[in-house]
């Protein structure tokens, strides 16, 4: 599997609520973890119970692979990745949808470059338009 997907942009907002409720949700979850790991490493005055809490508290809020801690800040690196991926989608579909109703649809962006200011591109264009210039003068 490739890790890449299309959403219809239609339900974007939705997918991104619901992935911010998800985000709220993991964040409450690892303030249990906190928590839960301080409680219990205090738990029982006899040797057992003691070790049975430091476990517990190892495997709530530990920073080893396999503890809730570590797993919920996987999960909240992802979804906030994820809100992110989907909001640049969004506002990319309206930036193409804003073009389209200005009539700008059949423009190739490709033709410009991010750094060329206008003086530049006309610059440019002059030189590329010009028939009395010989290839390659423009310099």
């Amino acid at each position: 599997m490739s890790g890449k997907f299309e959403l219809d942009p239609e339900r974007l907002p939705q997918a991104i609520a619901d992935l911010k409720e998800a985000r709220d949700q993991i964040i409450e979850l690892q303030e249990m973890a906190r928590d839960l790991a301080g409680e219990v490493a205090n738990a029982g005055s006899d040797g057992v119970s003691s070790n049975a809490g430091v476990q517990l508290a190892s495997v709530a809020g530990g920073p080893d692979p396999g503890s809730l801690a570590t797993a919920n800040a996987a999960y909240l690196e992802a979804v906030e990745a994820a809100i992110e991926s989907f909001e640049a989608m969004l506002a990319e579909y309206h930036n193409v949808e804003d073009a389209n109703q200005l009539g700008l649809g059949n423009i190739d962006a490709a033709q410009f470059t991010a750094s060329e200011t206008p003086s530049e591109r006309r610059q440019r264009e002059y030189y590329e338009n010009s028939p009395h210039l010989p290839p390659g003068a423009a310099g």
